[in-house]
């Protein structure tokens, strides 16, 4: 019903139709839209679209899954045009609980359909009925992405795709108020968003999504979603006698032996592991 709204008001369509059936047709879809939002925010949804509720129910969802498969993916597929259309948050989410339910390969292929077709639908409302607000809105944002899909189109696009510099959102109706093909837009979506899709469904099979959270745990992102500035030390096995020993007195890097014990990592363990990249910089 909303893709024949959205097709009927599309450049060049419809003119059977006359300007009121048009105005008409606009007004209700802006209104299935906007009520969309609404009830999202309203019922404050989001709060089920979080990692420590997919660790909680990811049983309860498993076994839904196991009962249900057909509906189970529907739905799944369901919510995530519908995120992906209206730009709603939980996408991250939502990709961990397909790898963690349908594991890394199927979830990235159920991924790939909710979200290529989310795209499309928000691509043809920018083209339609939302083209005036998305160049008011979002006009200087979107020159260099209208130049750069005029002149390349297709490779372009997948640049922006494959490096999630630009929002997704945005490049979503920025390609909805250029010239850019339909056809070119579905390829260029489909498979520019593979790769990010597997990291995420991939990620969402790790053993730390398996675990239920205690009462005074916090939930932990897995290590793939992690940003470089959350580095996070491992167990360290420093004793109190050791940190008593090393005192301001043994300090000075200038003395023979000095340094805290610490700063010599002789009783860190893991002081190389979490460093990772930063290892040796400087």
């Amino acid at each position: 019903m909303i893709l024949s709204l959205i097709i009927d008001n599309g450049p060049g369509a419809g003119k059977e139709f006359s300007t009121g059936e048009k105005v008409k047709k606009k007004l209700l879809l802006l209104t299935i839209v906007g009520a969309a939002i609404i009830v999202f925010f309203a019922l404050d949804l989001g709060r089920f679209l979080t990692l420590e509720n997919l660790k909680v129910n990811r049983d309860a969802l498993h076994a839904y899954y196991s009962a249900h498969r057909a509906a189970f993916i529907l739905t799944f597929i369901l919510i995530y045009v519908v995120q992906t259309t209206l730009a709603l948050p939980g996408a991250a989410i939502l990709t961990l609980t397909a790898g963690a339910i349908f594991g890394a390969i199927m979830g990235t292929a159920w991924v790939n359909i909710g979200a290529t077709t989310g795209a499309v639908l928000a691509f043809l409302l920018a083209r339609t009925i939302l083209r005036d607000w998305v160049v008011k809105k979002f006009g200087r944002q979107m020159k260099t992405l209208d130049e750069g899909l005029q002149e390349s189109g297709l490779s372009y696009l997948l640049f922006l795709r494959f490096v999630p510099l630009v929002p997704f959102f945005l490049i979503n109706l920025a390609c909805g108020v250029t010239n850019l093909s339909l056809r070119t837009y579905i390829i260029g979506t489909m498979v520019g968003i593979l790769p990010g899709s597997f990291v995420y469904a991939n990620a969402g099979g790790e053993p730390c999504l398996h675990r239920h959270p205690g009462p005074d745990s916090e939930p932990q992102s897995p290590p793939v979603l992690r940003p470089p500035w959350d580095v996070r030390p491992g167990p360290c096995n420093l004793q109190k006698s050791e940190i008593s020993e090393a005192g301001p007195s043994r300090r000075s890097t200038g003395r023979r032996g000095g340094g805290t014990a610490m700063s010599r990592g002789r009783s860190c363990k893991n002081t190389h592991a979490w460093m990772g990249p930063y290892r040796g910089s400087g």
